[in-house]
């Protein structure tokens, strides 16, 4: 089909509304997004097939929209929308332009259309599918942090890329007398304190800082280009503060403890 443009959509990261991520120019990338509550959205999760905005404009769906809504897509002069889906879930909207010369989608347009999303779709299923087994195989289940191998990759690849030209530090944190926790309380009661303490290593390091569980009690922290011995000494109080606190157990609290290696 000969449009003057195509963009596709995605979810944005806080789920909140729909962005383009991709143009058929890629000098054109404009800042457009739609929001999970617009009335193209709804439309478009509750029906399979390509919406003509020609016939949307006739509803009180549209009629409904805000003038900011409507010129919006008018800027970019859209006259059909896709929907990509996975099951009932709308993971993804095609946004087509003006046809050449002016021309109007056709009904063969239309099929040709919903044959491609097909397609499209399916792909994009195999694709957070792929997404989903990558991030549990780099995911320590328990904590939701970094497992293991992951965290060894990461430092091996920053070594190795651009991060070789920087200085980076590297926190090592052990919990003191762990074993006597599971000992004395149980696996689950260790498993739900281990929880806590990632949340508060967490807590303590930037969203940008690497954090992984390396071990049963162990966890290992990346900072990238950070080698100030008094912010470092200085995390470190903070890490030693934030998980030195008494667990309460089945009958009796827990202080807990913990050594911090730099």
């Amino acid at each position: 089909i000969a449009v003057e443009r195509v963009y596709v959509c995605v979810p944005a990261p806080d789920k909140q509304s729909y962005r383009i991520i991709r143009s058929s120019s890629p000098l054109d990338r404009p800042a457009f997004s739609l929001g999970r509550d617009n009335p193209v959205v709804l439309w478009l999760k509750e029906h399979d097939e390509c919406l003509l905005l020609s016939e949307f404009r006739r509803t009180t769906a549209y009629k409904s929209m805000w003038e900011a809504e409507k010129r919006a897509l008018e800027d970019l002069g859209i006259e059909c929308l896709s929907p990509l889906k996975d099951k009932d879930s709308l993971v993804g909207i095609v946004l087509l332009a003006t046809k050449d010369k002016g021309r109007r989608y056709s009904y063969e347009d239309l099929n040709f259309l919903a044959s491609v999303n097909s397609i499209s779709s399916i792909a994009v299923k195999n694709s957070r599918l792929y997404e989903r087994a990558y991030l549990e195989a780099r995911t320590d289940e328990l904590t939701g942090l970094l497992n293991r191998n992951a965290m060894f990759e990461l430092i091996a690849s920053t070594l190795e890329g651009l991060g070789h030209k920087g200085r980076h530090s590297l926190f090592m944190i052990d919990l003191d007398n762990f074993k006597a926790i599971n000992d004395n309380f149980g696996h689950v009661f260790g498993d739900a304190l281990l929880r806590e303490v990632a949340d508060g290593i967490r807590s303590v390091f930037r969203p940008t800082d690497a954090l992984a569980r390396i071990g049963g009690d162990e966890f290992l922290v990346v900072l990238e280009n950070v080698d100030k011995p008094d912010v470092l000494a200085r995390k470190a109080g903070e890490v030693v503060s934030t998980l030195h606190k008494s667990y309460i157990g089945p009958g009796q609290n827990f202080p807990l403890s913990c050594s911090v290696g730099i």
